[in-house]
């Protein structure tokens, strides 16, 4: 069946809520055509990518942006927290940093993740094998269901690195970003991923370390990952 008939509502409602979406396929050819064009001497082999992607149930396919970038860069290094958040901080970096090969280039991809069901629903999703929608990304539904208590949280880039403190880290940044969340013109789920978006960019221009660079170029792409329904 043809995946425009299957997946419509997905489909429109992807290009609703998040105008100029587009596939995992044409996003590699518009970053290797790119990176091509713009850095002499540039080839993936010379490349070490950066990851900050919130893993999930979800990403399961070889259609999947992670499994494309996976393929195509011989080398990987992962900055991610809860919710695609890079949490690794300049440590991290540093590390990081370390394993560019020489005169090469670094490429940092990054952010979360929101899935749609085939009904249109933002933030929901009918996983394989079950009868009842799911709900989408758990760091961002955690933080929303428990961002009107109290609770305090570590400052962004300490470095507390248990589940327990990357949820408060989360928390933190989040609870001013709710108001702002929640009036959404597209509704609360489309706020949300907005904003984890949002805190994302923050820490990642936070943790950039140009000193640790040196000479190898830096390559900063980010975003929201939208998952639509695969055809049955």
């Amino acid at each position: 069946e043809d995946v425009n008939a299957v997946c419509h509502a997905a489909l429109t409602a992807a290009h609703r809520n998040f105008p100029g979406a587009i596939l995992n396929q044409q996003l590699m050819s518009m970053i290797l055509r790119t990176m091509s064009a713009r850095l002499p001497g540039f080839t993936p082999q010379s490349t070490l990518l950066g990851l900050s992607f919130g893993r999930d149930k979800m990403q399961n396919s070889t259609a999947d942006l992670t499994h494309l970038l996976d393929e195509h860069f011989e080398r990987s290094f992962n900055f991610a927290g809860l919710g695609g958040i890079p949490l690794a901080g300049k440590t991290g970096f540093k590390a990081f940093a370390h394993q560019i090969p020489q005169n090469g280039t670094a490429l940092i991809v990054y952010g979360p993740h929101v899935t749609i069901s085939s009904d249109g629903d933002v933030g929901t999703y009918l996983c394989g094998g079950q009868d009842l929608l799911s709900m989408d990304c758990d760091a961002c539904i955690g933080a929303l269901a428990h961002m009107d208590t109290d609770e305090p949280g570590p400052e962004p880039g300490s470095e507390e690195v248990g589940m327990e403190a990357q949820v408060k880290c989360v928390l933190t940044e989040l609870r001013e970003r709710l108001g702002t969340a929640r009036a959404h013109p597209n509704g609360t789920a489309v706020g949300l991923v907005m904003e984890c978006f949002g805190v994302a960019q923050k820490l990642m221009q936070g943790l950039i370390d140009l000193d640790a660079l040196g000479s190898s170029k830096l390559v900063l792409l980010g975003g929201v990952q939208v998952h639509t329904p695969h055809p049955q």
